[in-house]
């Protein structure tokens, strides 16, 4: 079966995060269906125990937990700056916003 994220082209995950930044939605617990490394940050795409599925924006390294894709994941969040969407992903543009964003997944207990 194909992923309903398999069409999720990087512009729309550039739109994602900005407004994931700017939700209030964090899941204490989620399934990480996939990770995509993206300019301003590593977008994580969940499904809820609900069923919704979420792209929240998280520290480029959790892009190296590919191990966890799948899996229930607990995830824990911190205020970090970012890139702003107006940077178009220039890594010398000086534009920055303030997000919240995930810093740690780990196997749900």
């Amino acid at each position: 079966m194909r992923s309903p994220f398999a069409a999720v082209s990087a512009a729309v995950f550039g739109a994602a995060i900005a407004l994931a930044a700017a939700a209030q939605t964090q899941p204490e617990i989620a399934r990480l269906d996939q990770l995509q490394n993206g300019d301003a940050a590593c977008s994580l795409l969940l499904t809820t125990p609900g069923g919704e599925a979420l792209i929240l924006p998280g520290d480029f390294d959790l892009c190296a937990r590919d191990d966890l894709i799948g899996t229930d994941v607990a995830l824990r969040y911190a205020t970090a700056d970012m890139l702003a969407p107006s940077c178009e992903g220039d890594p010398d543009c000086p534009d920055t916003v303030s997000a919240t964003i995930v810093t740690e997944i780990r196997p749900a207990p």
